[in-house]
């Protein structure tokens, strides 16, 4: 279980800080989902789309994160990222909601 969490703690680091080289790398070495979330329900994607990682955001969706998951309080990566205004990635993340 704490290995778990430390895992999830590094692909939600990396992915708030836009480090797409260790994002890729976590997601393979661990055969680790993308759909793994914090005690606030918070995962990579939100993360990263809340700090305006664009390119982690396009890998994780490709990768089958759940662009509808909502964290605790109700918002979506989408909600999040319009929030912070970044709206390509809100745009992104629309349709990638529609697909």
């Amino acid at each position: 279980m704490i290995e778990d969490e430390r895992r999830l703690q590094e692909l939600c680091t990396a992915a708030a800080d836009g480090d797409l080289r260790a994002v890729k790398a976590a997601l393979a070495a661990g055969g680790d989902s993308p759909n793994q979330y914090n005690y606030d329900g918070r995962g990579p994607l939100l993360l990263a789309a809340a700090e305006g990682h664009i390119n982690v955001v396009r890998m994780l969706i490709e990768s089958k994160a759940d662009v509808g998951h909502r964290d605790r309080w109700g918002n979506n990566a989408r909600d999040t990222a319009a929030a912070r205004g970044h709206l390509i990635i809100s745009d992104l993340l629309g349709r990638a909601m529609e697909a």
